[in-house]
């Protein structure tokens, strides 16, 4: 294996689509999402909230 930096983009975080069962305020200071939005999360935010019950997830899983 080689030291060497990679140079060029930063890997893209990855995301999850979800469907809000509440209104909800994505912790990225997009400003608040209603209630029945589907929108995408970072990974770790995204499963939070469905543990939560706050969403479910939005994709074919």
């Amino acid at each position: 294996m080689s030291n060497e930096v990679k140079r060029g983009r930063p890997p893209k975080a990855e995301t999850l689509p979800v469907r809000l069962n509440t209104a909800y305020w994505p912790l990225d200071g997009r400003g608040r999402q209603d209630e029945g939005s589907e929108i995408e999360l970072p990974a770790d935010e995204a499963r939070g909230i469905v543990e939560k019950g706050l969403a479910v997830r939005n994709d074919a899983f």
